[in-house]
């Protein structure tokens, strides 16, 4: 008895002094920055956190914008605030206003979780830790000087962990998803991430690895790991062609946004250059000619070349219009966008590129611009996917022709009232098992214009739509169209997705109750139900917390324009859409600097 008692003893000591070490070591922890609106010392870099690249979003101030640096910092952070709703901002393109705090919120800002380091073994393979806040322009250019690739988003100003965290895929490179690159296996290797109870953990191939325990309990936190891998199983077994490294891999690039907030990603490389991209430009004006169906021919051979491209593993094309594009004249371009799997200079599109066209010529695969003089504008989101068979028979093609008649000559209301406009319509396959036609449009304005622009936006694709209203929606990529069968519509939700990922949104919350207000659907907003129209629909007041600071919507679009600036600094100089774009594009991966590398064993 005294024996034991001894050792009781002595293990209530230990368990004591593990504690007391713990405690002292979480408060030597260096804390997350704290940026506040009434703090003039930090006025611009508030601002700066707090825009969005969507300028037709409102204009909200949060109380306090949290930046943690490290995975530790944002953990304490949750850790000290259990219950308090927030906001998480990554990249902030914010195609749909996912990323806007509400009046008076918590923004969390990502951005601090910058680092980059390349990992190089012995055969030459290598993979990348990139932080989570990351932009793709900050991140693949650098690559790029390396002779590295990895997948990204065709716009360079989209955030790597929203990208990541939502089936990101662009449409062209399709993931490197083939032959040529990851041949169907996963490119993620491991997120690094931290749970609303402030638990930090890993995600790869085997499931949950928890690192640090936060306020939860070990119980709380093995049953949430249990049912995850279950859930990631039965995802695994009914999708089998979505791409991941493991069965809770595919849990995270389909709900991952809405569970946790990733701080680090581990991505395989490819260990090559990107694969030839090129553009085939046609004047708008011959699309649009209708003298002996000329322009309603060029339109449907070009529309075939995109439909025709999808299934062949040589090439991949899509179609990219957008106004003020050449340069002296400032008319406006209908060009195929193509990846040539096979031929570094081109020549498979050049084999398929109907006649006509003014240029073949290389371009780099992200945009660095969507319409012209984009920063510190907004557009009204406008993305869906619909089957190409349906597309193709019910004459879309000319459905779009008539689209982008519209967006150049404008309607019978009057002439297009935006600033620029652009469109793409794109072979898509992912997340769906059937041929799918993706269409977006970027109609670009200020607040002067917002209303009229977005009226003319809306009133385009009604048109555009006429006969053909079976649609389909991604969380992150949704129509500002009121929708109330939204959850049918968005692909992620499907066939039974909405209920998997209402378990374990549940799940993932039960503990720590945050009400996050992120991303369509598993963080809906009480106040904005998921099937009204969008807020960038119509010019919103300033929120209350912007107006009590004097923090204006002209203050938002300058820090874009800055953040342009920083990125191209002579973009302002450029008048024409073409040099634009084409010659920032060029910039931002000329002035790279590859990242650090170490060498590793295996």
């Amino acid at each position: 008895m005294v024996r034991l008692l001894a050792v009781s003893l002595t293990l209530a000591v230990v368990s004591q002094a593990f504690r007391a070490r713990h405690k002292s070591k979480l408060q030597t922890r260096s804390k997350a920055k704290i940026l506040t609106p009434g703090d003039r010392s930090n006025r611009k870099e508030y601002v700066h956190a707090l825009s969005t690249t969507n300028r037709f979003c409102p204009t909200r101030c949060a109380s306090e914008i949290v930046q943690p640096a490290t995975a530790e910092e944002l953990a304490e952070w949750l850790r000290e605030n259990q219950g308090k709703p927030f906001t998480v901002k990554g990249g902030g393109h914010s195609y749909a206003c996912q990323s806007v705090v509400q009046d008076g919120g918590v923004l969390i800002h990502t951005e601090r979780f910058n680092e980059v380091r390349v990992f190089r073994r012995p055969d030459g393979s290598a993979y990348v830790r990139a932080g989570a806040g990351l932009t793709f322009d900050q991140l693949v250019p650098r690559l790029a000087k390396m002779n590295y690739s990895m997948p990204h988003g065709e716009c360079l100003t989209v955030g790597l962990g929203g990208w990541a965290l939502n089936l990101g895929n662009h449409p062209e490179l399709k993931n490197f998803d083939n032959e040529w690159g990851y041949n169907g296996t996963g490119f993620i290797n491991k997120i690094k991430m931290v749970n609303y109870a402030g638990s930090i953990f890993t995600v790869d191939k085997d499931g949950l690895n928890l690192i640090e325990r936060g306020q939860e309990s070990w119980l709380g936190w093995h049953n949430r790991a249990l049912l995850t891998k279950a859930k990631g199983m039965g995802i695994d077994f009914f999708s089998p062609d979505l791409r991941a490294s493991g069965p809770v891999m595919k849990v995270m690039k389909l709900y991952g946004a809405s569970l946790a907030i990733a701080t680090e990603f581990e991505v395989e490389l490819i260990p090559k250059s990107e694969p030839g991209f090129f553009q085939v430009t046609y004047n708008v004006e011959d699309i649009l000619d209708d003298k002996g169906g000329r322009g309603a021919k060029l339109m449907k051979d070009i529309v075939d070349v995109v439909a025709n491209a999808g299934p062949d593993k040589d090439l991949d094309c899509g179609i990219f219009y957008a106004s003020h594009y050449f340069k002296g004249t400032q008319d406006g371009v209908v060009a195929l966008k193509c990846t040539d799997w096979v031929s570094e200079k081109g020549d498979t599109i050049a084999k398929y590129a109907p006649p006509g066209y003014k240029a073949l010529e290389p371009k780099k695969s992200g945009f660095a611009f969507w319409t012209l003089n984009s920063y510190g504008k907004g557009w009204v989101p406008m993305w869906h996917a619909e089957e190409l068979a349906n597309f193709q028979e019910k004459n879309g093609s000319e459905k779009y022709r008539e689209f982008l008649r519209h967006m150049e000559r404008g309607d019978e209301q009057g002439p297009n009232p935006c600033d620029a406009c652009s469109s793409e319509l794109m072979y898509m396959l992912e997340p769906s098992v059937t041929p799918h036609v993706m269409f977006d449009n970027f109609c670009s304005g200020t607040p002067v214009n917002q209303d009229e622009c977005s009226a003319f936006a809306f009133r385009a694709k009604a048109k555009f739509m006429e006969g053909r209203g079976k649609v389909m929606y991604k969380q992150n990529l949704p129509s500002c169209v009121a929708d109330s069968n939204w959850k049918q519509h968005t692909a992620e939700y499907g066939s039974g997705g909405w209920e998997v990922g209402r378990t374990l949104k549940w799940t993932w919350d039960s503990m720590s109750k945050p009400k996050t207000s992120f991303w369509l659907g598993l963080g809906q907003r009480d106040d904005l139900p998921n099937g009204a129209t969008c807020e960038a629909a119509s010019l919103q007041e300033v929120g209350a917390t912007c107006q009590a600071h004097g923090i204006s919507r002209e203050d938002l679009a300058q820090a874009e324009v800055e953040k342009a600036t920083s990125k191209c600094p002579s973009f302002k100089s450029y008048v024409d859409f073409d040099d634009q774009n084409n010659i920032c594009s060029s910039y931002i991966y000329e002035v790279a600097a590859p990242p650090a590398m170490t060498e590793v064993s295996a």
